[in-house]
């Protein structure tokens, strides 16, 4: 968490003028409430927004802000995101309803009133998460943010290291992020560490049909997995210590589905090392067995590191429940990957992770 808010801390040294308590700014509302995040509107009874907030707005270059409570809310013209002010803490939030401005007064959607007065995050409003790009796939020194959802359209590169901002969860292993510049674009999961506590929430209401469901805590090194009974519930089937990937190696967090590639024996040449019973959920990311020398012979001192951090980005496990995993478990089973304790509710709900 101390590396979380160092990082943060930085990301934000060039936001100060932005934050500045008060403006000199020569711009007027009215020259920009119709750009980025403002927009101006006549209010009536059947307005959504009528009856939420009626904040005092004040100009500042670029931007305007309000107060609400305690918090000093700064919102940019150029991008959707913006900046809360609680004492000294300044946290990056995204919106992707515009604020509404009113004779010079910000009127708050249901979605941003719950987020600013009640901390509720949804599916238009909820925290910027910090992220860092990684790439252990290709091996390049920097990752690459595209345009498009299928990642078929670059938009930016980001260098190995830095800071990416992660808005969205989007099924199947990519998220939604920001550029350095404040542009949306997505980016394979698999090439960002999540440094926040969990997961952001999902773009879009997953329909949730498949008749099992798989979920993996990173801190608790713990699976579960979840079978539709006949009232179209699920319930805990089995669960079981597994290991994750090394820090320096990682396991990407997200919500994916297990694919058709499955086999009962692999090796590695590189890191010479097998295993058995292998799935697929993300590319060359797989659960599999605990790690094997040869066909014949399970590699001991690796084994022991069930319930740890151990392995090289793939998840490993016990040999009996990789089995069980491989024998039963369909193509297209959902798979929830997250630092902390899954609620499928949440999930179903769109609510945070």
């Amino acid at each position: 968490m101390n590396i979380l808010k160092a990082r943060s801390t930085v990301a934000f040294v060039g936001l100060l003028a932005f934050l500045a308590t008060g403006s000199s700014s020569l711009y007027a509302l009215k020259e920009h409430v119709n750009d980025g995040q403002a927009s101006s509107i006549k209010l009536s009874k059947s307005s959504s927004y009528s009856s939420l907030g009626g904040f005092k707005v004040h100009s500042m270059k670029n931007g305007f802000y309000f107060d609400i409570g305690k918090k000093r809310v700064n919102v940019s013209n150029k991008s959707n995101s913006v900046f809360i002010r609680e004492g000294v803490d300044i946290k990056e939030y995204y919106f992707s309803e515009k604020f509404m401005l009113s004779d010079n007064r910000v009127i708050l959607s249901k979605s941003q009133y719950n987020l600013l007065l009640n901390n509720i995050e949804n599916s238009y409003a909820r925290k910027v998460r910090l992220g860092e790009a990684i790439d252990r796939v290709m091996y390049n020194d920097y990752v690459t943010i595209y345009s498009d959802e299928d990642l078929t359209k670059p938009l930016d590169n980001v260098d190995v290291g830095d800071d990416i901002r992660v808005i969205n969860t989007v099924l199947d292993g990519k998220f939604k992020v920001l550029t350095p510049d404040g542009e949306e674009g997505f980016i394979d999961t698999r090439f960002v560490r999540i440094l926040d506590e969990s997961l952001p929430p999902h773009v879009d209401n997953i329909d949730i049909n498949s008749d099992y469901i798989i979920t993996v805590s990173q801190d608790s090194q713990n699976m579960k997995v979840y079978l539709k009974d006949k009232n179209n519930k699920y319930k805990l089937l089995k669960q079981s210590d597994i290991s994750t990937g090394l820090e320096n190696e990682h396991t990407p967090n997200g919500i994916f589905t297990i694919k058709q590639n499955r086999g009962p024996w692999f090796f590695s040449e590189r890191y010479k090392s097998g295993a058995k019973y292998f799935v697929e959920f993300r590319g060359n990311y797989l659960f599999h067995s605990l790690p094997y020398t040869d066909e014949k012979t399970i590699d001991q001192l690796e084994s022991d590191k069930i319930g740890s951090k151990s392995s090289t980005g793939c998840i490993r496990l016990p040999i009996n429940f990789a089995k069980w995993v491989y024998e039963n478990i369909p193509a297209d089973t959902l798979v929830i990957i997250d630092n902390v304790d899954i609620d499928l509710d949440d999930i179903a709900n769109n609510k945070n992770i």
